[in-house]
């Protein structure tokens, strides 16, 4: 496991980041309000970038954005 996991704000709060994966916006919201105060965020955002170039499939709320907006950093990148 990542050395930065052990600080991410969210690892005491699983059950809010659970409930991103339904399409209910209120907990995106949540999330990602809980993630700006992180100070892994970056960190976690890179994880998730790097992961999800790979494929493997985008969900939840990760590094402060919403899956779909990792979607389309992702287009940009390969885009660009």
């Amino acid at each position: 496991m990542s050395e930065w996991r052990h600080r991410a704000v969210c690892r005491d709060q699983i059950e809010l980041f659970d409930q991103t994966f339904d399409v209910n916006r209120r907990h995106h919201d949540a999330a990602v309000a809980v993630c700006w105060q992180c100070p892994v965020r970056q960190a976690c955002l890179e994880d998730a970038m790097a992961y999800e170039m790979r494929g493997p499939g985008r969900f939840g709320v990760r590094g402060g954005l919403t899956a779909r907006d990792r979607e389309r950093m992702i287009r940009l990148e390969r885009s660009a």
